[in-house]
């Protein structure tokens, strides 16, 4: 849309530079407003609520001022009206030097010719460019294009490190709650990183002694919050200390101390305001995801103590170098006070609305509780893994991540992969090292071989999707059906599925070639059709149309109920 014409009721707050914005009324115009006789039912249909008697003010929007022809028609036609004295314009865009609307952005002038821009059509394109053709009078775009993101080495390359050393080791589930000590549940985690498993690592151990190795005096006091892993984090910490100070710190144990019961409260103000500057506090969290739990403690502690704060986190997991920057900057307000970890990895911050496995149950639930799926001999089993679903939220899925249908043997990772070298990952490690390869694209990176750019997000009218080569063909780079699958649980729906028909039309044609077993052997055929099946219930992937000689090869799966 070109012209988009808005009314606003506003009433400013008592606050000053406040305001409350209510009741929008929106008209569009539905191309470029060329003030011809063919756009009159239109213009006057849009008009139409402009000419209430009221006091409100009208703001005409506009995408961009290049010739201003369509503007000066806009124009004509509103005061025609008589409106005039009630309208307002406004350009996102200014293209043009002697433009007098008012603009959010100027592009026009020394800007265009300082940064490389150009306004004139583009009929050739580089060989490392997108063109997107354009509407010469709108400047809307004409299609949509997929981005078409490979998954790149030294995109798995940034987190390897962490899944190479504690691979095997139990250390990443899936699909888990957390609790505190009185099993009230606190969170859902879709990775789940337990640095109890950490602590029997003599490379994490060597790491965390570094940490404490900086202080230059013992904890007056160490907080940490009420669960195992993190007392379990501070029964090492203190077992260093005494060996370094000789002395045994007091411990105070709570998430927020606004919550405790009164007699512990001022136990602890009392305690914290007979402390001086001179003193250290140390704050332990065993895994630090958005930093709720640090900032809350720094909340506690502000106007009660005026020493110095050591923030140790076992195993810092924000989902972007970001995320962890600004944490940084609120929580080291000075000098005093110190941010560290022992571990960090970037990675995806799944809660139970967005964890591929609550997904799972969703979907298994509906069919499970459906009438036309009752008499079929493969819903048992289906009944069965949403049973082991269930009850994996206390422990996690680790090596159990994928199920197969029909007590298939599901295939084993073999080693030797971007994401893992080690064959003895877990299917969890596995997972979660390629969330953490997807969580970086979705940062945007620079891949430092090629010089290249790498973003996994969409700008409207470019779409960047995962390449389906890199999931959804035969023997490739990622050949591994462990692989695939992992990739596909851990994108979002916009990063897989094609915006332009001929890769859409491209991911059904490989789907297809998975369901008549050309990709795969028998032994991974019940394993990955149901992965493929999974993503297409969520939207994840296209449906293709499944001919009916095809429908003998899923008979063995679904028994020919048309689940797909």
């Amino acid at each position: 849309m070109f012209a988009v014409a808005i009314i606003k009721r506003m009433k400013i707050a008592a606050r000053p530079n406040a305001m409350a914005l209510h009741n929008f009324h929106v008209n569009m115009l539905a191309g470029f407003y060329h003030g011809l006789r063919e756009m009159d039912d239109e213009t006057r249909e849009c008009l139409q609520p402009l000419l209430y008697n009221n006091e409100k003010k009208i703001l005409v929007l506009i995408s961009a001022v290049k010739t201003a022809k369509s503007l000066e028609n806009i124009a004509k036609a509103i005061n025609k009206e008589g409106l005039q004295d009630k309208v307002h314009y406004l350009a996102l865009y200014k293209l043009i030097a002697e433009g007098k609307e008012n603009y959010l952005c100027d592009l026009s002038g020394s800007f265009a010719q300082e940064n490389g821009i150009r306004f004139d059509s583009k009929f050739s394109p580089n060989h490392d460019e997108t063109i997107i053709p354009i509407d010469e009078q709108s400047f809307f775009p004409l299609v949509v294009k997929d981005d078409l993101i490979e998954i790149k080495k030294a995109g798995a390359d940034i987190s390897k490190d962490f899944f190479e050393t504690y691979s095997g080791k139990n250390v990443v589930s899936l699909h888990r709650k957390s609790f505190f000590f009185n099993n009230t549940p606190l969170r859902h985690h879709g990775i789940f990183v337990d640095v109890s498993k950490l602590l029997g690592s003599d490379i994490f151990i060597k790491k965390l002694v570094s940490k404490i190795d900086v202080l230059t005096k013992a904890p007056a006091c160490i907080i940490y919050p009420p669960h195992e892993q993190g007392e379990k984090l501070v029964n090492k910490i203190i077992e260093i200390l005494s060996n370094i100070f000789q002395l045994k710190p007091i411990i105070f144990c709570f998430a927020d101390i606004e919550i405790e019961p009164e007699n512990k409260r001022f136990t602890i103000y009392e305690y914290l305001k007979n402390l001086t500057t001179d003193d250290l506090i140390l704050i332990v969290d065993d895994v630090s995801i958005t930093g709720n739990r640090l900032h809350t403690y720094q909340r506690i502690l502000h106007n009660r103590f005026f020493g110095k704060i050591y923030y140790l986190v076992g195993v810092a997991r924000p989902e972007s170098e970001q995320d962890w920057e600004r944490r940084r900057k609120i929580l080291q307000v000075t000098k005093n006070y110190l941010l560290d970890f022992v571990e960090k990895v970037i990675l995806p911050n799944w809660d139970s609305t967005t964890c591929p496995w609550c997904q799972e149950k969703n979907i298994l639930k509906e069919i499970t509780d459906a009438e036309n799926y009752k008499s079929l001999s493969v819903t048992r089993q289906l009944e069965l893994r949403l049973n082991e679903l269930n009850q994996a939220e206390n422990a996690g899925l680790i090596n159990n991540v994928f199920f197969s249908i029909r007590n298939t043997v599901k295939p084993t990772f073999i080693g030797g992969s971007i994401f893992c070298n080690k064959s003895d990952a877990s299917e969890a490690d596995l997972v979660a090292s390629i969330a953490s390869t997807i969580e970086h694209l979705r940062n945007g990176y620079t891949n430092k071989n090629d010089g290249k750019f790498y973003h996994l997000a969409a700008q409207h009218p470019l779409y960047a999707i995962i390449h389906p080569d890199d999931y959804l063909k035969g023997n490739e780079k990622l050949f591994e059906p462990l692989i695939k699958a992992g990739l596909i649980r851990c994108c979002l729906h916009k990063e897989l599925y094609a915006t332009e028909d001929k890769n859409r039309q491209k991911q059904k044609k490989y789907i297809l070639n998975f369901l008549r077993g050309l990709y795969l052997s028998n032994s991974d055929k019940s394993f990955f059709i149901y992965e493929l099946y999974l993503s297409m219930k969520m939207g994840k992937l296209p449906k293709p149309a499944i001919e009916e000689n095809l429908r003998h090869i899923l008979e063995n799966f679904f028994k020919n109920d048309k689940l797909l």
